[in-house]
């Protein structure tokens, strides 16, 4: 390891007995144990069916029948019709040969595609009055309500590309911030579009939605989604929203939601979390909703789907952990979990295009990392096939409670 190699190495193997680094005693020579585990919180779930599964999808590759989609997402979102001259496809030109994105993009009308700007094309957006979406070949969905960001948050600029909640010189304010469901029933009222309204009723009504199966196009029903975080914002005509987020859970087990860098900052971590997010700007509406790739429009059936054995109980796990890490410092493991992981894969079999796995993994969250750069590292032990991951975090973006 490049970075950290001067104060840390933490690819330096140790050997330690299991009990040893389950009970935080020190092992057989006396020396002290890697893991602090006193304070460790554990989460082991278990599906629904009693069966783990490995799965994973294809990365969608976008063509003249991503339009079909668009408008499949449009007709469920409410009567909105897709209108073919508002359809723009980014098409990215590689003259130099120097990969995907590394010369010029251009915005393609629908009606002006040739057949070879398909396969370059990464993005496929509707510019309507009404709505905006955007679809991209990782199979992510974004939308949103214009006219209610019009009409409701009195933000009056061009509309045409991307709009999010807290990006942007209109962004909203950030009024508070809640932990989910930590802090339980929320009686807090703010005003959407003139009404006072609770958390808690907002967050009632997206739940509901995003549970309903009636979104397939928008929301995969293969999925429930479990709220973590609400940020309330207020814009500058005094009307406030509500910005939920979710994680994903299959087969009643969550799924992560911790997005890790590699070890240079910056650098590409290839497990990633599943995170949902969307805006209220009244008591009943969806008007802003993002979707992870595992949750959007090629979330209907899988590409592969089979049972995987739990090779690695959480003694295994804690074991390949601390074998791992430097014995040079004594970690602190936060938290512990058994959940589904999605990492990005190229050479998978089961995949025509590459695109991602998602498999049971152990999390651990881990602080006094002993690193200056990073407050946390996640440590991923594959359970059926025993590789472990390193990953990194700043504190910056989601974290767990």
């Amino acid at each position: 390891m490049k970075k950290f190699s001067a104060h840390l190495s933490l690819l330096l193997a140790i050997t330690l007995s299991t009990s040893a680094v389950l009970c935080g005693c020190t092992a057989d020579n006396g020396s002290v144990e890697n893991l602090e585990l006193s304070d460790t919180k554990m989460y082991v779930n278990e599906p629904m069916s009693k069966k783990w599964q490995r799965f994973g999808w294809d990365d969608p590759l976008l063509s003249a029948e991503s339009l079909e989609l668009m408008r499949s997402a449009a007709a469920d979102y409410g009567d909105h019709t897709i209108s073919e001259d508002k359809v723009v496809y980014r098409v990215f030109y590689d003259d130099d040969g120097n990969g995907f994105y590394d010369d010029r993009a251009e915005d393609v009308n629908y009606g002006e595609m040739e057949e070879g700007d398909f396969k370059s094309a990464a993005y496929i957006r509707y510019l309507g009055d009404d709505i905006y979406i955007d679809l991209n070949t990782a199979g992510r969905i974004e939308l949103y309500n214009k006219q209610a960001v019009r009409d409701i948050l009195g933000i009056d600029f061009d509309l045409t590309w991307s709009w999010r909640p807290y990006i942007g010189d209109d962004k909203g304010q950030v009024l508070k911030e809640y932990d989910l469901p930590q802090d339980g029933e929320i009686a807090d009222a703010y005003t959407l579009n003139g009404e006072n309204v609770t958390v808690s009723d907002a967050l009632s009504f997206a739940s509901d939605y995003l549970n309903s199966g009636k979104y397939p196009h928008i929301i995969s029903p293969l999925f429930t989604y479990s709220p973590f975080g609400a940020t309330v914002y207020r814009f500058s005509n005094g009307n406030c929203a509500y910005v939920f987020t979710f994680r994903l859970n299959y087969n009643g087990v969550p799924m992560n939601y911790i997005q890790p860098s590699g070890e240079e900052s910056g650098d590409p971590f290839d497990i990633f979390g599943n995170v949902l997010s969307l805006a209220m700007f009244t008591k009943n509406s969806v008007d802003w909703i993002w979707t992870p790739s595992l949750s959007g429009v090629r979330g209907n059936a899988f590409a592969f789907a089979e049972e995987c054995e739990i090779k690695a109980d959480y003694e295994k796990a804690y074991g390949l952990v601390s074998e791992t890490l430097s014995r040079e410092h004594t970690f602190k493991v936060k938290r512990t979990e058994l959940l589904y992981c999605t990492r990005q894969v190229t050479d998978n079999k089961a995949l025509q295009t590459g695109g991602n796995v998602t498999e049971p993994m152990w999390e651990f969250t881990i602080t006094d990392t002993g690193l200056q750069d990073y407050s946390y590292i996640y440590v991923y032990v594959n359970a059926s096939t025993e590789e472990v991951s390193v990953g990194y975090g700043t504190g910056q973006g989601y974290t767990y409670p």
